[in-house]
C-alpha cells in the first residue's frame, strides 16, 4: 500500500469521525449498577426521565436489574420510528425543532422519510420533552398485537371481532380513512372492551372500592379513553382520569411500595406506587409529595397534596391504575352509582 493510499484512508476516517461528532446523536450502552434507580441514572447522564423511559421500555415501571443494558443517546435524543402520516415537517413541529436539524442529525439528503424508518430526534426544552411524554401514552402503554387484513375484512368487521370500535382502530393505527387492503397489518389493542381498558379487579385483591378514593370525590373533569392531545394534535389514549380538586390531600389507593416520587415532564410531580400482583397506581400534577422512593404505604395514607404541576390547564389530580403496565379505567374500581361525570358540563 502506497503512502498516498494510506493518507487517503486516513483522511476518510478523519472525515467520518468529524461528521459523527458534528452531526447526529451518538448511542452507547449503560449497564445498571447496584443502587441505581431510574432517577439517579437520569441525573447522572443528564437526560430526561421521559427520554430514558421512551428509549428503554418503561424502566420506571419495572425493577432494574444489575447489569441490565440501557440505550442512551447523546443530545437527550429519542430513537423514533416513523409511522404513517409522518413527514419531516410534522415531526419537527411535534418536537419543537426544525426540519433542517432533523435532516442534519440523521444525514438525510432529502425531506422524504418512510414508514418504519428510524430517526434520532434531539429533545430540547420542556415543550419537546412533554411531547415525548405524550408519545409514551401511544407507543408503550397500549399493549397491542398485529392482525393481518384478509379478503372481505372491513374496519367494522375487525372491530366487532376484537370487541373494539372502528374509531379506536383508526386512532391506534393512524388511519385517515376506513379503506383497508389485503395483507395490511393492523395493531389491535389488547386492553379490550372498546379499547378503553375496562378491566374488573379480582375480588380477592384488597383494593378499597369506595373507601380509598385518592382525593375526596368532586367529579371527573376528563375521563379515561381516547381524546385529542393538545400537544401532539391527534387522538391518543388518556391513560387515567382527571379528578377535580385543588390543594386536596392525596391518599394511597391501596397498600404498596413507592417506586417513583419525582418529576416527569407532562405529569409534573408524580408518585408511582407498586401494589403487587401486577398493579400500580400513578398520582400526577401534585403540588407536593410526602413520600420517597422505597417507602411503604398503607391504603388511605397521605402521600401528597394535589396541584397543577406539569402540563395542565388547571388544578386537578391525574389518577392512573395499571395492570402489568397496561392502563385500565380507574372508575371500574369504584362504586360508580354515586359518581357523576362532569367532563361535559
Amino acid at each position: 500500500m502506497t503512502l498516498r493510499k494510506i493518507r487517503g484512508y486516513f483522511l476518510i476516517i478523519i472525515f467520518l469521525l468529524t461528521s459523527l461528532l458534528t452531526f447526529g446523536a451518538t448511542t452507547q450502552k449503560y449497564y445498571v449498577k447496584d443502587g441505581d434507580t431510574a432517577t439517579s441514572i437520569s441525573q447522572k447522564l443528564g437526560i430526561s426521565m421521559n427520554v430514558l423511559e421512551y428509549n428503554n421500555n418503561f424502566i420506571i415501571s419495572s425493577p432494574l436489574t444489575v447489569g441490565e443494558p440501557l440505550e442512551i443517546y447523546s443530545q437527550n435524543a429519542i430513537l423514533y420510528t416513523v409511522i404513517k402520516g409522518d413527514t419531516i415537517y410534522s415531526l419537527a413541529s411535534t418536537f419543537f425543532t426544525t426540519a433542517s436539524v432533523l435532516m442534519d442529525e440523521n444525514h438525510l439528503k432529502s425531506h422524504k422519510i418512510h414508514v418504519g424508518q428510524k430517526l434520532l430526534i434531539p429533545i430540547v426544552g420542556s415543550n419537546a420533552d412533554a411531547a415525548v411524554g405524550g408519545l409514551l401514552s401511544v407507543s408503550n402503554t397500549v399493549s397491542s398485537s398485529l392482525y393481518t387484513v384478509k379478503q372481505g375484512d372491513s374496519l367494522y368487521s375487525i372491530a366487532k371481532e376484537f370487541d373494539t370500535t372502528p374509531s379506536s382502530l383508526k386512532a391506534l393505527n393512524n388511519l385517515r380513512n376506513s379503506h383497508l387492503r389485503v395483507g395490511q397489518q393492523l395493531k389491535i389493542s389488547n386492553i379490550g372492551q372498546g379499547g378503553y381498558g375496562i378491566v374488573n379487579p379480582p375480588k380477592s385483591y384488597p383494593f378499597g372500592y369506595e373507601t380509598f378514593w385518592p382525593v375526596p370525590f368532586e367529579g371527573v373533569t376528563s375521563p379515561f379513553g381516547m381524546r385529542y392531545h393538545p400537544i401532539l394534535h391527534r387522538k391518543i389514549l388518556h391513560t387515567g382520569v382527571d379528578l377535580r380538586c385543588d390543594g386536596a390531600v392525596v391518599s394511597a389507593f391501596a397498600p404498596g411500595t413507592v417506586i417513583y416520587a419525582g418529576v416527569l415532564s407532562g405529569y409534573g410531580n408524580i408518585i408511582i406506587i407498586d401494589h403487587g400482583n401486577g398493579y400500580q397506581t400513578r398520582y400526577a400534577h401534585l403540588e407536593s409529595m410526602s413520600v420517597d422512593e422505597g417507602d411503604s404505604v398503607t391504603e388511605g395514607e397521605q402521600i401528597g397534596v394535589s396541584g397543577e404541576s406539569g402540563n395542565v390547564t388547571g388544578p386537578h389530580l391525574h389518577f392512573e391504575i395499571r395492570k402489568n403496565n397496561v392502563p385500565v379505567n380507574p372508575m371500574t374500581f369504584f362504586n360508580t352509582s354515586q359518581v357523576t361525570d362532569i367532563s361535559k358540563n
